[in-house]
């Protein structure tokens, strides 16, 4: 984010209410779009994401994600229970609340609820007033709900390098139900192969997450390993795309080919990969009970 406090595309509270006696810094359309064009022209491959989309701007056009930074405090759309202002009002409003399709979904849990968001008599839980005695310290969305309807990917939380306990547990659940959850279903490959003959092998893998994984193979590409007697021997690059299975939990078959393999007698173990474009990147894995 450039624009606005903290670069959070708003100006609030010194807006067109000027009833507040606050003057009016309301930001142009004609600037957002500025921005808007100069970022889509320098990113090609790197997605962006800004915080909310705007009225009187081609948002959809750029194709970018959202931040939304009061995460479970104003997430919610007004029809989940949410205010008729809140991040997935206005994207609903906006038109664009199936970005998440697409473009990766961010944000930040609403910096005072980090304290006590994952404390075990809050976590997960919408405030009720009659039987939560902090029901009105903030304003509280359930988790799990703004997630599902937000779809998103990655949420900030500084408080979390003080988690302890429980606290910590139910903050490393919460991170695990974002994004995509990849699952090898099943694979299918010869049992034996002659030298002469083309190795071939084929993949179901299905998205159980919120989220699809939103680069290809060219940035993220999946390999095929053949492994003897633990140590690789052979590494094939595949274009298959992690991007192109749905976050719907349906299979999506993969097939790959190897015409001439290289590989002489002997037992062999297929493995696969996705590399990290990072150098000492986090290892991408598997949601697959007992890979390895």
């Amino acid at each position: 984010g450039l624009l606005g406090f903290w670069g959070e595309w708003h100006n609030w509270p010194f807006d067109t209410d000027i009833a507040d006696g606050k003057p009016d810094w309301s930001i142009p359309t004609e600037v957002y779009e500025e921005v808007y064009r100069a970022f889509d022209d320098a990113f090609d491959i790197t997605c962006l994401l800004v915080r909310e989309p705007k009225e009187g701007v081609d948002d959809a056009k750029y194709r970018t994600g959202y931040h939304d930074d009061s995460f479970a405090y104003a997430t919610l759309s007004q029809a989940k229970g949410g205010q008729e202002w809140s991040y997935m009002s206005k994207l609903i409003n906006e038109g664009v609340e199936n970005t998440w399709e697409y473009a990766p979904i961010g944000g930040e849990v609403y910096p005072p609820l980090q304290s006590m968001y994952f404390a075990e008599e809050f976590y997960q839980k919408a405030p009720n007033p009659d039987t939560d005695p902090n029901a009105d310290m903030v304003n509280r969305q359930d988790g799990a709900a703004c997630v599902e309807e937000s779809h998103a990917s990655f949420l900030l939380c500084e408080a979390i390098k003080n988690y302890t306990g429980v606290t910590r547990e139910n903050a490393l659940e919460a991170s695990r139900s974002l994004g995509y959850n990849m699952q090898v279903s099943y694979a299918y490959f010869a049992g034996s192969i002659k030298t002469e003959s083309a190795l071939k092998l084929n993949l179901d893998i299905k998205n159980t997450g919120v989220a699809p994984f939103y680069y290809d193979h060219e940035m993220w590409p999946i390999l095929i390993g053949v492994k003897q007697d633990g140590v690789l021997v052979k590494q094939y690059e595949t274009e298959w795309n992690l991007s192109d299975i749905p976050a719907d939990g349906k299979n999506v078959t993969f097939k790959h080919v190897v015409e001439e393999h290289g590989l002489g007698g002997g037992e062999y173990t297929l493995c696969i990969k996705v590399r990290n474009p990072l150098a000492g990147g986090v290892i991408f894995r598997f949601a697959n009970e007992g890979q390895n």
